[in-house]
């Protein structure tokens, strides 16, 4: 029979030892920079990094039964773009842009009456009279809407009213329309602030005062873009008769390359001066170009359904009303998204 050997331990015939590896080790600045991140429990395909302000998802493969990490220099083009997709997916569904962007729609639909009140009263000081302006206004609208008589009344009487109101009170409405149709610049900054993971430091009164200047520019924007289009007609007739071949080009491709470019850059201004942090106007290019693409895209795609759908005609203004808020919406998402594709490019949260 074989007797059990007693345990060094118990008998004491050999030292108490501590193995190393249990030992904590004390790491220098520049190891403790390079130690990789904790790893968290997902799917078997895709890894989740907790790294302090961001979080990145990256491909996993499988050697042996065990899941190894590709290292960043060493992931291809491809790589990196799904990398980039599932980021902006993840990070768009948690920062609810969706909500953002149908929040900005509602109010950018309750600023439409106050805002085109604005524009009314800031036409009064441009050089053009009040039959001028009843003109372009009956060419924006559609055709059978003007064709109706009442429309045709109500608005001539309000326009009547305004270029017979009184100064002091035309400053009242246009500062009660300014200060109505900031909100939606309000919500549109608040969603930004959200999709850059910023907090807003900016008082109520700061706010409000950035809200009524952006939405002046904007309405200064508007106006200028109406004095060109009824300026058009007469650049059209000089361009043809001594540039035709610029003509031929402003009425074909230019044109939507120019519209191209300044939807993108205001884009990038929005990008860079509407959320509480100081960003440079260059990182916001990717996203507004974006932006400007889905909203030109969209909106042609819109209007060929539009075009060729007969129910607009059987529903009547009903089913325009109902395309026009769905439009809104539809570009408030786009834009909120361009602001998560700077986020994600930025390549990390800003805190």
């Amino acid at each position: 029979m074989v007797l059990a050997q007693p345990s060094p331990r118990l008998t004491g015939s050999a030292p108490l030892t501590v193995s190393t590896a249990c030992r904590p080790q004390t790491m220098l600045p520049q190891q403790r920079k390079r130690r990789m991140p904790q790893l968290q429990k997902n799917s078997p395909r895709i890894l989740r990094l907790r790294i302090p302000g961001l979080q990145i998802l990256r491909p996993m493969q499988r050697k042996k039964g065990r899941r190894k990490t590709l290292p960043m220099n060493k992931q291809t083009k491809r790589d990196r773009f799904l990398i980039f997709i599932v980021r902006l997916f993840n990070q768009s569904i948690e920062d609810r842009i969706s909500a953002f962007a149908a929040q900005s729609a509602f109010f950018m639909l309750l600023s439409v009456v106050p805002f085109v009140i604005l524009l009314l009263q800031l036409m009064r000081f441009t050089p053009y009279n009040q039959q001028d302006l009843m003109d372009l206004i009956m060419e924006l609208l559609p055709e059978d809407f003007v064709l109706l008589e009442p429309i045709q009344n109500l608005i001539s009487n309000i326009l009547a009213e305004l270029y017979s109101g009184s100064v002091s009170l035309v400053s009242i409405t246009l500062i009660a329309a300014l200060w109505a149709s900031s909100k939606a610049m309000h919500s549109l900054s608040y969603g930004f602030d959200v999709i850059f993971a910023v907090p807003e430091s900016r008082n109520w009164f700061v706010l409000r005062f950035w809200a009524i200047l952006y939405t002046s520019v904007f309405a200064i924007g508007i106006l200028a873009f109406l004095a060109l289009t009824l300026l058009w007609k007469p650049i059209q007739i000089w361009i043809d008769g001594y540039l035709p071949q610029l003509f031929f080009l402003l009425d074909t491709e230019i044109k939507w390359l120019i519209l191209l470019t300044l939807l993108t850059l205001v884009f990038s201004l929005m990008y860079q001066t509407f959320p509480a942090v100081n960003l440079h106007f260059r990182p916001m290019l990717p996203g507004a170009l974006f932006s400007a693409l889905g909203w030109m895209v969209f909106s042609y795609i819109l209007g060929i359904y539009a075009t060729d759908y007969n129910g607009f005609s059987m529903y009547g203004s009903l089913t325009t009303l109902a395309m026009g808020m769905f439009w809104l919406y539809i570009c408030m998402y786009i834009l909120m998204l361009g602001a998560e594709i700077n986020s994600v490019l930025l390549g990390s949260r800003i805190r």
